[in-house]
């Protein structure tokens, strides 16, 4: 099951890429172009760059409805969890 249905523009016979979250990490060099000030402002805030998730395989959407779709998976590298990413390949 996906949380993408017809709302979205997913249609029967779509394939999706399915990818697993990247880690996140603090942009010094961003950081290291700030005064003073702004770094006491951003230090508790921790502003960090989500990174790009990696492809663990693909799935078919074989049914639709408004707001979710059922797909089965057709190739996978590792296990698909829960609240891993679908996207357009």
């Amino acid at each position: 099951m996906i949380n993408l249905g017809i709302r979205d523009n997913l249609a029967i016979g779509d394939v999706l890429s399915i990818q697993q979250a990247g880690g996140s990490m603090v942009d010094e060099v961003e950081r290291s172009r700030m005064t003073l000030q702004q770094r006491f402002r951003t230090m508790f805030k921790r502003d960090q760059m989500q990174m790009p998730g990696k492809e663990i395989g693909t799935l078919l959407v074989y049914k639709t409805f408004e707001q979710m779709s059922y797909a089965v998976i057709i190739s996978s590298t590792e296990p698909a969890t829960l609240n891993n990413l679908v996207v357009s390949p």
